[in-house]
């Protein structure tokens, strides 16, 4: 089989030539980090940015969710999703980025990070009062007692928590209760066309509303149309994000 950039481009390969890839990747830490703008949705100003991870440029891997799934198959998502954590926060601290920097972590590994976060200077050098820990919706959140708790001491210091993709997915209403996130992030299926069908936007307004009787904090992702930007603004949603506002880009084209 042919190979783009050292890597394996077939459709299906064994599983010896997926682990070598996926080492491969891991070692050589061949990842980029992308950055999308947080949107005030009131002032219309760029109060933040999401750290998106990218695999190897041109190469079946470029994907996130398939090169995750792969490190996955291969026993070796921990890893993957630890050099996507620490390749956003290098990228990041790189950029000097002004606002929140929010970095997408998997369940699986939100442990290890929060403890390392707490341990190391990092925050220190990063800016605790600028870090969201975004946790996704790609494995399901099995203790959410436990995250939270987890998560007091670098709150304590600053840092904030996001919940990703509410209302898909494994994010459910009760982890939602439970965990107490700073941010929740509306999935992009609830925001796609809340301008026209009143059944999305009463559901984002009962989130929204409840999320304000919390004190949580609330993002829309996935706004592309200028009629749902105008939809939500008339919603106790707090920041928007999606291709309207700005496309994911290098740190270098986002300062």
């Amino acid at each position: 089989m042919a190979t783009v950039q050292g890597f394996w481009s077939g459709e299906v390969s064994s599983y010896t030539q997926r682990r070598i890839d996926i080492e491969r990747i891991l070692s050589m830490r061949t990842v980029d980090t992308f950055f999308q703008p947080i949107v005030d949705l009131q002032q219309m100003q760029i109060i933040g940015w999401e750290a998106l991870s990218r695999g190897p440029a041109g190469t079946p891997y470029e994907r996130p969710d398939w090169l995750l799934q792969e490190a996955e198959r291969v026993g070796l998502a921990d890893e993957m999703d630890w050099l996507f954590f620490t390749s956003a926060l290098d990228h990041a601290l790189a950029a000097q980025l002004h606002g929140y920097i929010s970095v997408n972590i998997r369940p699986p590994s939100f442990d290890s990070v929060v403890s390392y976060l707490y341990r190391s200077d990092l925050l220190d050098r990063f800016g605790a009062a600028k870090l969201i820990l975004e946790v996704t919706e790609s494995a399901p959140v099995v203790h959410p007692e436990h995250m939270r708790e987890a998560f007091q001491p670098l709150r304590e210091r600053g840092a904030f928590l996001a919940l990703d993709d509410v209302g898909a997915g494994h994010s459910n209403l009760y982890i939602l209760a439970v965990l107490k996130p700073d941010f929740i992030k509306l999935d992009r299926r609830l925001v796609d066309g809340v301008a026209e069908n009143p059944s999305l936007a009463a559901l984002v307004m009962a989130v929204a509303q409840w999320a304000a009787k919390e004190g949580i904090g609330v993002i829309a992702e996935g706004v592309e149309r200028p009629a749902d930007l105008v939809a939500l603004r008339k919603m106790p949603v707090h920041c928007v994000q999606g291709f309207l506002l700005g496309r994911p880009r290098r740190h270098q084209e986002s300062v």
